[in-house]
């Protein structure tokens, strides 16, 4: 057996600049092409080797700046790996065990099932060219003639016992409109083997009109003197071809490739085999020594989430704020389905619909609008965004009937269903006008910075629910003022069953003497078998002059059942809520050709803690006076889809509270 010795250990030095002593950058390029046709005729030994592969499917639900990412399903598989020379190669999956944490009727291609042999040979095939077909590779035939190729600098590695030299090479297409990959490579300078690769693909490289981004992401290792496979990652995120919704789906397969044997022949029974053979489902010896949830912690912590992000910045880099996407240019757009529909006591029952347009190769531009019934008032707005580097800059002007507390208390759906049935309105509302420009990172944690004008005026109460009465909505307007913000998100991995995320945002106005905001918010959770730990919680501050509507409100759903909504506020506000939960029998919810949920519940208790001070003129709420504790029983359904709250303040009221909704991980498109 021969271990696999990873190069990013072995980091000594980055020289910027052109590689000394080379003829030119298309020197090592054609060197580089021509290694690789070498290994047709066996320049590298057959081997064999294990790999150890993880598939996710994941839902990333909600746009960037409040996206959650759930995990749906995960499959571990242990494959054989056989490789007799260029396009002779054969794998057999040996184990395979499967965990499903959400119904889906998701079947795999068989190729994500199993390794790139070859860093995919002359033409790169993903999905069993459902997704990409015989798309020439940089270093293939055709390379010099479809590609440009700019070195960027060395990379002094120490691998094997060798000091080494990789070169750094950025990929582009010379024709961006045609079905080609774009991306960066690492090249060995001595005997120019391709080492690493980061890419993606143009707009038109993609089959599935649905897909919207493939990253790939490759690396070899130095085995006795050879460069072989060892870490692989390649990630496929889709969205609708029809409607510009903030929900897609992630399918992410990962691997590491060790014990590798050198001049294993390949097995007779294996050549008429299929390249992708063994288990045709879950099964097998059971090969694992560790939980699937243990290992898909591991997982999130390892360094090719982070060799992705820099991929994508790469590719944003060299594709100069081009759209690589391969959605269609024009779609119907929506940012949640209570825009479509919602009813509050402000506007009624509010009507929308938006529209989303590619501009070009790197501009969007979307448009919305809506009409409450009651109150008459046309709202929406405009945005248009353009690529910049790995991020995204846009301008934006919007009117809207905006709730003014700092977080969600419910989903959209269940918010309108309890307006508009009993009479319970869970918020309290602005008409916000604003114009202003946002720049963005990608799409998982980063920086956004926002500089805005806003003018906020109160709004009357005038619906009316089909029992109950509404409260009034109170007086909430301020001044016209600047805004300037900057957010730092930390976005869940989603594979982890050890879940983490968070935002901090400070936020400073001029107008109306001017004030400063703080405010920041985060959950973390821990599965443990049979059951969940979880803490959430958030903290604001604010200066003296912080306006009513930008102050901090907690109490009742959503933060302390059973106590009044939204009876504390100010200033000043902390939360923490604490729970505790475990698995008992439950009742399964039958989806069809998607299977069932599990037949299973969580129930478990939970402390809730809030503290508020600073009042604030013209606020309907108060501060806390100390601490205000409320202690209850949580209950999740459908595979943690449906959430029951029942809480007892523990000081004051003794009321009752009970809530019922959708699980928190879905309100961002409810």
């Amino acid at each position: 057996m021969h271990r696999s010795v990873p190069i990013a250990l072995g980091l000594l030095v980055v020289v910027a600049g052109p590689l000394a002593g080379q003829d030119d950058p298309g020197d090592l390029v054609r060197r580089a092409i021509a290694r690789r046709a070498l290994e047709v005729d066996q320049a590298v030994s057959s081997y064999r080797a294990r790999a150890h592969g993880l598939v996710t499917f994941l839902v990333e639900v909600g746009p960037a700046e409040a996206r959650t990412t759930r995990l749906l399903k995960a499959d571990e598989l242990d494959v054989e790996v056989y490789w007799q020379g260029r396009g002779r190669s054969k794998q057999v999956i040996r184990a395979w065990r499967d965990t499903t944490y959400f119904p889906t009727g998701t079947v795999y291609h068989r190729d994500h099932l199993g390794i790139v042999t070859d860093d995919f040979g002359d033409l790169i095939r993903i999905g069993q060219g459902d997704e990409i077909r015989e798309l020439p590779h940089p270093l293939g035939p055709r390379g010099l003639a479809l590609y440009r190729f700019e070195e960027r600098d060395t990379v002094r590695v120490r691998a094997g016992g060798r000091e080494l030299r990789l070169a750094r090479i950025d990929v582009r297409p010379r024709d961006p409109t045609a079905p080609l990959a774009i991306g960066t490579l690492a090249v060995d300078v001595d005997d120019a083997s391709l080492v690493r690769s980061r890419f993606s693909f143009t707009a038109a490289a993609y089959r599935d009109p649905d897909l919207a981004e493939i990253v790939v992401f490759l690396e070899r290792s130095l085995v006795d003197g050879q460069w072989l496979p060892y870490r692989q990652e390649i990630e496929i995120t889709r969205r609708s071809a029809v409607l510009d919704f903030p929900l897609a789906s992630v399918i992410r397969a990962r691997w590491t490739i060790d014990d590798h044997e050198l001049g294993v022949e390949l097995p007779r029974r294996l050549a008429n085999a299929s390249p992708i053979g063994g288990l045709a489902r879950p099964g097998g010896p059971d090969a694992w020594n560790r939980p699937i949830g243990a290992v898909l912690d591991s997982a999130a912590r390892a360094p090719t989430l982070e060799d992705l992000d820099a991929a994508r910045r790469e590719i944003g880099r060299l594709a100069g704020g081009a759209l690589l996407d391969g959605l269609p240019g024009f779609r119907l757009g929506v940012s949640r389905v209570s825009d479509l529909l919602r009813f509050n006591r402000v506007e009624g029952l509010r009507v929308g619909a938006g529209l989303a347009w590619r501009l070009g190769t790197a501009g969007s531009i979307r448009a919305w609008g809506g009409l409450g019934t009651v109150d008459e008032r046309l709202t929406g707005g405009i945005e248009l965004g353009v690529g910049l580097g790995g991020g995204r800059l846009s301008v934006r002007a919007d009117r809207s009937i905006a709730d003014v507390g700092p977080v969600d208390v419910a989903s959209g759906v269940v918010a309108s269903l309890t307006a508009q049935e009993g009479g319970l309105d869970l918020g309290d509302y602005v008409l916000l006008e604003r114009v202003g420009v946002r720049l963005e990172p990608g799409r998982r944690s980063g920086v956004s910075v926002d500089l805005l004008r806003e003018w906020a005026w109160s709004v009357a109460a005038e619906a009316s629910p089909s029992r109950g009465a509404f409260r009034p909505n109170p007086s909430l307007g301020s001044e016209p003022q600047w805004v300037g913000r900057i957010e730092l998100r930390r976005a869940g991995g989603g594979e982890s069953l050890l879940g983490g995320e968070g935002r901090v945002a400070l936020e400073v106005a001029d107008g109306g003497g001017g004030y400063a905001r703080l405010f920041g918010a985060g959950r973390l959770s821990r599965e443990l078998p049979g059951g969940l730990l979880e803490a959430r919680g958030s903290l604001g501050l604010g200066t003296a002059r912080l306006p009513a509507r930008r102050s901090f409100p907690l109490g009742g759903w959503g933060s302390l059942p059973g106590e009044p909504f939204r009876a504390y506020g100010g200033r000043s506000a902390a939360y923490l809520h604490l729970e505790g939960r475990v698995a008992v029998p439950g009742i399964p919810l039958p989806l069809g050709g998607f299977g069932s949920t599990a037949p299973k519940a969580e129930i478990g208790p939970f402390l809730a803690v809030a503290w508020t001070d600073g009042a604030v003129s013209g606020a309907p709420w108060r501060p806390s006076d100390g601490l205000r504790p409320v202690a209850g029983l949580a209950v999740e359904l459908f595979d943690r889809s449906v959430r029951i709250e029942a809480g007892l303040p523990l000081r004051g009221s003794t009321n009752l509270g009970l809530t019922v909704d959708v699980a928190r991980s879905w309100w961002p498109v409810l």
